[in-house]
């Protein structure tokens, strides 16, 4: 999942620097509805995946 996660973040930067050179908006967007969507995806994927990473390392720990 932390791959999936890196993937998500590497298009939402790619998304985002076409919005900044006005590749999918014209330079006076200001109000971006999408970023409802957006914002909150990213963060339940980054939180799932944080989740994850924190669970491998403390259960490897245990049985060490």
């Amino acid at each position: 999942i932390i791959y999936y996660t890196s993937l998500l973040w590497l298009f939402y930067l790619v998304y985002e620097l076409g919005i900044w050179f006005g590749l999918f908006c014209d330079p006076d967007c200001n109000i971006r509805v999408e970023l409802l969507i957006i914002y909150p995806l990213l963060a339940v994927v980054s939180l799932v995946a944080l989740l994850r990473a924190l669970w491998t390392i403390f259960r490897g720990n245990a049985r060490s």
